[in-house]
């Protein structure tokens, strides 16, 4: 258990801009759940942030919504990291 448990949290009013901060983003439906919410109470939101893109049509998604997405990392970066070998076995960063 974490947080109060409200949908929004925070003081704000009608026509505040708002930024919705996720872990990652697949299709982008969880997005669009939290969007619906926070129009809901009258909030404005252009803007969508991520640590990791899955790379399947969340971008593009949440652009038909009128949202851009900003990752930090795409799945594809990930993966490059680890076939690399820059990440060592354990997941962790490898030590020289």
């Amino acid at each position: 258990d974490y947080g109060t448990k409200k949908a929004i949290e925070g003081a704000y009013k009608p026509g505040d801009r708002c930024l919705i901060v996720e872990d990652l983003v697949t299709s982008g439906a969880s997005v669009l759940e939290t969007l619906e919410t926070l129009n809901q109470e009258k909030l404005v939101v252009k803007d969508v942030v991520v640590l990791i893109d899955r790379q399947q049509g969340g971008p593009q998604h949440l652009e038909k919504n009128g949202l851009k997405l900003h990752a930090a990392f795409t799945l594809e970066q990930l993966l490059a990291v680890r076939v690399c070998g820059r990440v060592g076995r354990g997941g962790g960063p490898r030590h020289s």
